[in-house]
Order: C-alpha cells, then structure tokens, then sequence
C-alpha cells in the first residue's frame, strides 16, 4: 500500500505499542448501534439497531450530505477527543455541506445519536468503538479509500481543538498524528491479495487505537487546556 511514513508492519507494531501502553484489553466485538426512531428522517421510518455503513450511507444520501459514512464518523471520533465546542454539530453540518433543503432536524437527530454512541464507547474504558468503514466483503481498494476518508475527517474534527492540544500529547501520540495523515493519503492503487488484506487490517487497528491513546490522554488533561466553550447542548 503506498504509505509513506512506515510500512503496514510498522504500524501493527505501533498500535500493539500504544495498547500495552494503555493496558487495554483485546478488543471486544462492534459496539451496537442502538439508534431510536429521531435517527430517520421521517418518524415512521426506523432503522435496524445494527446500522451498517450502508444505512448510513443511505440516510446521509436522503438528507443532501455530499460526505461519507467513514469521513462523517472520524469527524465526531476527532471532535471528541476532548470536550467539544458549543458549536460542534454546526460544525458537523458545514462539513456535510447539507443542501439548502435539508432536513437539519433529521441530521442534528443523528449527528447527536453518534455522538453519543462515540462518546459512550470512549468513556466505558473497554475501548470497543470500531471505525465506521466500508464492509469487508468490499474490496481492499474500496476499503482502503474508506479508512483513508476516515483520517481526513478525523484530522479535520481534531483541527478544531487547536494547536495548543499537542502540547498535552506524548511524543508516541503526536507521532501517531502524523502517521494518520500520511494513511489519509492511501488511494485505491494497492491490489486484491492476502498480503494487502493483512496490511489493511493492521492500519485500521493503528487508527483505532490512535483515537483511543488520543483521546484518553486530551480528555484526562481538558481542565488544563484552555477553552471558553465546552459544554454540549
């Protein structure tokens, strides 16, 4: 796969380096995604309580967003964290790039159903929240562009904390940053073989447990960070 910084190797290696570091256990199976009715659009309309990228896809196709799933989800991953602004689902919105008509209720409805899916996978300590990403029996190219769409909303959420935050992260997380910027730079180059298969599955574990080493260490040091809104309405 053709990522600058660091072979796939390195990168499994990084994330098992980042996990002992955090004593975390192995991770457990794909959170549930229990969403309730104000997720859809429409309030007949209700949504399987394991909601696919599909679902998503298709719901961010009813409401006029131009984003992905993948680069929807790494956006919130990346505004949380640490405590985010009063004014983070305007934020989401702008970045949907919603149509004129859309329906803003129908979207603040499951921007905060994810939101707090994300922040309650975060907060529990199992550290369980798996990337939103393309369905495996996709193919490694479709996939791979997934998690390289997944780095670029997470990077573009956590932008908005500003600079001031890397100063509360170790070397190994700040490192780990700029690894994540490097895989949002993967195309749909690399072939269909066990090989590629295997690179994949160890970058989006690199990622995943970015966000978790990330976050843990933004969250636990939010009191000393400086920030005139954090409170969520």
């Amino acid at each position: 796969m053709p990522v600058k910084r660091g072979s796939p190797a390195q990168g499994a290696v990084k994330a098992a380096k980042i996990r002992d570091s955090m004593a975390v256990f192995p991770a457990s199976p794909p959170i549930i995604h229990a969403v309730s009715t104000r997720f859809s659009p429409h309030p007949e309309v209700t949504f399987p309580m394991q909601i696919s990228y599909q679902d998503w896809s298709d719901f961010l196709l009813r409401v006029g967003a131009i984003c992905t799933p993948a680069e929807l989800h790494g956006l919130l991953c990346g505004i949380q964290c640490r405590t985010p602004r009063n004014d983070w689902k305007a934020m989401a919105r702008d970045f949907m790039d919603l149509l004129e008509d859309a329906d803003t209720a129908a979207v603040d409805a499951a921007l905060e159903a994810q939101y707090d899916l994300i922040n309650g996978a975060l907060n529990e300590g199992q550290y369980n929240l798996q990337l939103l990403l393309p369905d495996d029996v996709l193919s490694v190219a479709v996939r791979a562009e997934g998690l390289a769409l997944w780095c670029q909303g997470f990077l573009h959420g956590f932008a908005n904390h500003g600079d001031e935050v890397l100063l509360h992260l170790d070397d190994d997380a700040r490192e780990a940053l700029a690894d994540l910027a490097e895989i949002a730079r993967l195309d749909e180059s690399c072939g269909e073989s066990e090989e590629s298969e295997q690179d994949l599955l160890a970058l989006v574990e690199y990622a995943r447990m970015t966000l978790f080493s990330v976050a843990s260490q933004l969250r636990a040091s939010a009191a000393n960070i400086p920030d005139a809104s954090v409170t969520r309405h």
